[in-house]
């Protein structure tokens, strides 16, 4: 699948390997700027400070690290990054 950002429309859409598409959520509804981000720190945080696990273990924690890369890779390189 492939996952298409447009933070300046603010929505998000998913590709299908058919080749159909998917558009996640109403315009405006996906994403809010930083929030989210925020949000994760200040739970990392809390985790931290009450020395209590997070929702996510460390090997899932990596995956997503992979992602996130690999999403700045594309952007760097205007062209789609496989993750594998």
């Amino acid at each position: 699948k492939t996952i298409t950002l447009d933070l300046q429309s603010n929505f998000a859409k998913v590709q299908t390997p058919s080749g159909s598409f998917a558009e996640i959520g109403p315009p405006g509804s996906f994403f809010e700027k930083n929030y989210s981000f925020l949000d994760e720190i200040q739970y990392f945080f809390e985790c931290v400070a009450n020395k209590t696990q997070t929702n996510i273990d460390i090997s899932e924690g990596k995956r997503i690290l992979q992602i996130a890369l690999a999403a700045k890779e594309s952007m760097r390189k205007g062209k789609p990054i496989k993750v594998l």
